[in-house]
């Protein structure tokens, strides 16, 4: 093989590792809208956005003229959001858990008060995803052992995804990677046993 072809087929090879990598998309994103006790949109707060599984600020957005924000590509962890702005008082929403390709709708309604004073608010367990249409959910590890699948194969739960066919016929009874091994048992003619023989 000549030296360019080798450096063409390298080339090839790196644009599709990187092509791979920028499709896997584990991120999710928070966004909402910010008013006050009145319901009037709050221009200008500041949203900052803190992984409390790190510690790291993450992401400080400022809120629109209709006071919403966005924060896309977040990666997934737990979360906590403190919005603030003069006049009122800090809000702090903690306990957001974001899972991959999640797009959670987190408003906020701020109280009249000083900068000192703060409302925190707990996040709820159950958060729905309020911006996207699509059926999702995160299928714990103790979910699946807890499962009763045939071989203990978890690899059969791809099967369940809409859009996914299995190869296997229909008429194979041990799906997964391992299937039942068939033992012949020998009897000689004057009704003596044999050892099995594994076949």
């Amino acid at each position: 093989m000549s030296r360019t072809r080798q450096l063409c087929l390298l080339l090839v090879l790196s644009i599709m590792i990187v092509g791979l990598s920028w499709g896997q998309n584990i991120t999710g994103s928070i966004s909402g809208t910010v008013t006050d006790s009145s319901d009037a949109v709050v221009s200008g707060a500041a949203v900052t956005i803190v992984n409390t599984d790190t510690g790291v600020t993450v992401r400080t957005v400022k809120t629109d003229n209709s006071g919403n924000y966005s924060a896309p590509l977040l990666p997934i962890g737990h979360y906590r959001l403190t919005i603030a702005a003069t006049g009122f008082s800090k809000s702090v929403r903690q306990g957001i858990e974001l899972n991959v390709n999640d797009k959670l709708a987190i408003n906020a309604k701020l109280q009249v008060g000083g900068a000192t004073e703060e409302v925190t608010v707990e996040g709820n367990p159950l958060q729905v995803d309020l911006l996207s249409a699509t059926a999702t959910g995160v299928v714990t590890g103790l979910q699946i052992r807890e499962l009763s699948l045939n071989t203990r194969n978890y690899e059969q739960l791809v099967t369940l995804v809409p859009g996914v066919s299995s190869s296997a016929t229909s008429s194979q009874l041990y799906s997964g990677a391992f299937a039942p091994v068939e033992v012949a048992v020998h009897v000689s003619d004057d009704g003596s046993y044999r050892p099995p023989v594994l076949k």
